[in-house]
């Protein structure tokens, strides 16, 4: 059975899509797919990753600095939630958004009141955030307007 939450109103360049209109400043063209070890200690080169994706899309500091953030605590929470061996991460542009999608095969569901905490982060820092559970696979999806790049 697959569960879903949403949160946040999803962007003008239509998370699901993989096309849209060109974010100025965003040489992002192809998704960029990571795929680590599901565990704390792979985090960090997660949030590299992050990082370079997002200045590549033109982000300033201190934007590129709550992506990184973003991507740390959807990581984290994927990690403390039992995740399986891998966990996979894709970095899309879709029009004026950077979208992360964060996944991992998962024996234990994804719990609102585990999750509470990471809601209310990623509630200020992202325009538009998803989990969703779908048989033993967890995945988080999360969207920020590329603001800094020119748009918006």
């Amino acid at each position: 059975m697959a569960a879903s939450r949403a949160r946040g109103t999803p962007t003008d360049g239509g998370v699901g899509s993989r096309s849209g209109g060109q974010a100025p400043g965003c040489v992002l063209d192809l998704p960029v797919e990571v795929t680590l070890p599901c565990s704390n200690r792979f985090i960090v080169l997660a949030r590299l990753v992050a990082s370079g994706v997002a200045a590549l899309c033109g982000m300033v500091l201190d934007e590129i600095d709550d992506f990184r953030l973003i991507v740390d605590e959807i990581c984290t929470a994927l990690v403390e939630i039992d995740g399986g061996a891998a966990l996979h991460l894709t970095f899309r542009r879709a029009g004026s958004t950077l979208v992360v999608e964060a996944s991992t095969a998962s024996a234990r569901e994804l719990d609102d009141r585990r999750l509470a905490l990471s809601d209310q982060i990623l509630d200020r820092l992202a325009d538009w955030h998803q989990r969703r559970q779908e048989g033993q696979r967890s995945e988080i999806t999360v969207a920020v307007r590329l603001r800094a790049a020119g748009v918006g």
